[in-house]
């Protein structure tokens, strides 16, 4: 008969003090080197790493997005390669800088091709509950596209007549949201356009693809996709693993 106690997980196999000093060290130190001070094989460290993470990462909360930045990352010598989604954060200052300076990975796939955005996509609607109906979701993502397109002119004039037209497309769409959204693009028209005063780049994203291209140099490889994705989530993804505690008597 099993007998569950408080100072282990069900079926975890450590209890909840080794797990939290596992964990501790495998967030500073190749997962190799942890086997090597504990004893510990590293197929049993992967299995709680990727169990904690997973765990965590099903819980993290997606309501804030605003902003999405997709991006490509290599995984793994031999042109390897995943895509990653990350939550953009940061406002732009009146002098055009300082937007774009914070992401979140939230997203992390094998691939770099459309069925990459597919699963992205598939996530999002279990976690924010989408709208199925799809002709009014295909003509959102439309006008989605077409405000995108904004940031791929060099002149503020262009760009300013291409938001005109975003801003028609809200109003003629007859979808209250979409009209909202236009009363709201409206409304900050001149921060929006004040984007061409010094271009925002890509600063975020890049910081996040190299702290993940660092753990991958400094574990000297992942063994598997399964292994590399558990340990960005948990070093990009602002996950919280807390270490439950044991009772003192």
């Amino acid at each position: 008969m099993n007998v569950e106690v408080p100072w282990v997980r069900p079926n975890g196999g450590f209890t909840l003090l080794m797990e939290a000093w596992l964990l501790a060290m495998a967030k500073v130190l190749p997962v190799a080197e942890v086997s090597r001070q504990t004893s510990v094989s590293e197929d049993r460290i992967w299995h709680l790493i990727r169990a904690r993470v997973a765990e965590a990462w099903k819980q993290a909360d997606w309501s804030s997005l605003e902003r999405l930045g997709a991006d490509e990352t290599s995984t793994r010598k031999g042109h390897k390669y995943g895509t990653v989604f990350l939550e953009i954060s940061g406002k732009e200052t009146r002098r055009g800088r300082g937007a774009s300076k914070v992401a979140r990975l939230l997203f992390f796939t094998q691939g770099k091709d459309k069925e990459t955005f597919a699963q992205f996509a598939a996530e999002l609607e279990r976690r924010e509950r989408i709208c199925k109906e799809h002709d009014k979701i295909a003509r959102g993502l439309s006008l989605r596209e077409f405000l995108v397109d904004l940031w791929n002119y060099q002149h503020r004039e262009d760009a300013e007549e291409h938001f005109k037209s975003v801003l028609s497309w809200c109003s003629r769409s007859r979808l209250e949201p979409l009209v909202k959204l236009g009363r709201t693009l409206r409304r900050h028209t001149d921060g929006i356009l004040g984007y061409f005063k010094n271009y925002t780049t890509s600063a975020a994203i890049e910081a996040v693809n190299g702290r993940l291209q660092l753990a991958r140099r400094r574990a000297r490889g992942y063994r598997t996709f399964r292994n590399f994705q558990a340990m960005a989530y948990w070093i990009a993804g602002g996950l919280s693993i807390e270490p439950h505690s044991a009772p003192t008597h």
